[in-house]
């Protein structure tokens, strides 16, 4: 913000809060915005270790574990680990127990809260999984209420769904917390010179908001799981971004730090909603639809590749029709047990097509494989599923980044395989280069392949 904005008191943004039936809470654009240019740019509201990296315990030894303070993905049993002195909390280093993130928030809870140990950090005997880092994201949203009310303000404003609970131990915990655990009660000097006891008077219990946390943040937060480390963000204007499949705008965020930084793709018009996608744009819409009318978000995306059958012409979705024997057939919008064809026209129910179970087979065979490269061979001799359906499409993205994650590189494979890398990254981006047409300035317009 410029010296003149805040003298004026102007808002440095290109975008305001609107409100309406279809996305709530959202930003639109105060003024045009051309492609490419900056429309916000902010940092986390709070950080914490990710949730998607779930902490299993076996015999009271860590298997998996992720740094509170620097998320780094660590073994319990590497050298440099340790646990916290004070709170037990597992830690890949002594210097990491220090830090003041981890001391002035989850460690005084649990050392105030001895029994947090046996409830979040031993698994239980059906070998339930507990939301550990979730529970210590938690706590560092409730401590913003003492330590940065304005932050504590925006977290307040988040959409919180009701919460998703794998099991009932997280709910079990939540429900211990009270404020006192977050800002003891001081003493302090009466009138009279007595000492009175200091206490604030809440409109609701720390138990009540932490579910309003909890909920916020499985609505709101943006998980960066990484190779080295996997943390977790909460923002306040991105997590306001509305969603769309045919998107606007895009977000990029800096792995060295918690900020996020969001550009328009193309550009967006005065009053039109700024999108973003909470899903793989490589998604079906079928898939997408399934995830976003989950609890986690509970909605039904109207955008315009959602409405178009053949998804921009990508065939994300599309299989073989039973009737005219095309690759034509595509999920229909009016149910999701109806598809039809867009060569002849039939309509069918999804249950009483042959290449909709032959999917359905694919895909169990997909979960237990050890070997995509001959699953995508023997799919790409089907004649039932569509090139570039996105099952096909995801385990081509994959294959194109692993193909040569050798010693040697690249260098290391034959040139039949590296032919075959090349071969599955410019299937990708064929489908890329449909979502986003000629004149998109989207960044992540391409694929590594090195």
């Amino acid at each position: 913000m410029t010296t003149q904005q805040k003298k004026k008191g102007t808002f440095p943004y290109p975008f305001r809060i609107k409100w309406n039936s279809t996305f709530g809470r959202h930003l639109v654009a105060s003024s045009t915005i051309a492609a490419g240019e900056l429309i916000l740019e902010e940092p986390a509201i709070v950080q914490g270790p990710s949730p998607s990296s779930l902490l299993y315990i076996a015999s009271t030894r860590f298997t998996v574990s992720v740094c509170p303070s620097c998320f780094a993905h660590f073994n319990y049993t590497d050298t440099a680990a340790c646990s916290c002195s004070k709170c037990s909390l597992p830690m890949c280093s002594n210097a990491c127990s220090m830090d003041s993130v981890h001391v002035d928030n989850e460690c005084k809870i649990f050392q105030a809260l001895p029994e947090l140990r046996s409830l979040l950090m031993i698994s239980s005997t059906d070998n339930k999984k507990t939301h550990l880092y979730q529970f210590i994201t938690v706590l560092r949203c409730l401590s913003t209420k003492c330590q940065d009310p304005v932050k504590w303000k925006q977290i307040l404003q988040l959409q919180s769904n009701p919460p998703i609970l794998a099991d009932s131990s997280l709910k079990h915990v939540i429900k211990l917390l009270s404020w006192e655990l977050f800002n003891p009660k001081r003493p302090r000097a009466s009138a009279k010179g007595e000492t009175v006891i200091q206490q604030e008077v809440d409109e609701e219990d720390a138990a009540t908001m932490g579910f309003h946390c909890l909920g916020a943040l499985q609505t709101n937060s943006f998980s960066e799981l990484q190779k080295s480390r996997s943390v977790e963000n909460l923002y306040f204007f991105t997590s306001l971004l509305a969603h769309s499949c045919d998107i606007n705008s895009e977000r990029q965020f800096d792995p060295f730090s918690s900020r996020v930084v969001v550009s328009a793709i193309k550009e967006i018009k005065t009053g039109e909603p700024i999108t973003v996608t909470y899903l793989p744009l490589c998604y079906s819409t079928v898939e997408r639809q399934r995830l976003l009318s989950s609890p986690q978000w509970a909605f039904t995306c109207c955008c315009p590749r959602c409405e178009d059958p053949t998804e921009f012409g990508t065939f994300l979705g599309t299989l073989q029709c039973p009737s005219c024997k095309t690759l034509s057939l595509c999920p229909s919008r009016e149910s999701r047990d109806l598809m039809t064809c867009c060569s002849c026209r039939g309509a069918f129910t999804a249950s009483s097509v042959e290449s909709v179970q032959k999917l359905k087979t694919a895909l169990e065979e997909l979960e237990k494989t050890k070997d995509l490269r001959n699953w995508l061979e023997g799919m790409e001799k089907a004649h039932w599923i569509h090139p570039n359906h996105s099952i096909l499409t995801q385990v081509k993205t994959q294959l194109s980044q692993s193909l040569g994650k050798t010693q040697d590189g690249i260098r290391g494979i034959s040139l039949e395989e590296l032919e075959r890398k090349r071969r599955y990254a410019e299937d990708v981006l064929a489908v890329i280069n449909k979502l986003f047409p000629k004149g998109t300035v989207y960044f992540l317009k391409g694929i590594f392949i090195t």
